[in-house]
C-alpha cells in the first residue's frame, strides 16, 4: 500500500505539480514582461506628445 501511494506521489509531483509550477513561473515572467512593455510604450507616448507640443508652440 505505501508503495503505491509513493508512486502516486512521484507520478503527481513528475506530471503534474512541477509543470504547473513552471507553467505558472512562466506566464508571472509573462505578465512580468507585458508590464515593462506597458510602461516603455507609456514613455514613448509622452515623448511624442511633448515632442509633437514643442512643435506646435514654435508655430
Amino acid at each position: 500500500m505505501l508503495k503505491c501511494i509513493g508512486s502516486l506521489l512521484t507520478f503527481l509531483t513528475m506530471f503534474l505539480i512541477k509543470p504547473l509550477t513552471v507553467f505558472i513561473n512562466s506566464c508571472k515572467e509573462l505578465l512580468d514582461a507585458i508590464s515593462d512593455l506597458v510602461v516603455a510604450a507609456t514613455k514613448v507616448v509622452r515623448v511624442c506628445q511633448e515632442f509633437l507640443k514643442q512643435i506646435k508652440n514654435r508655430r
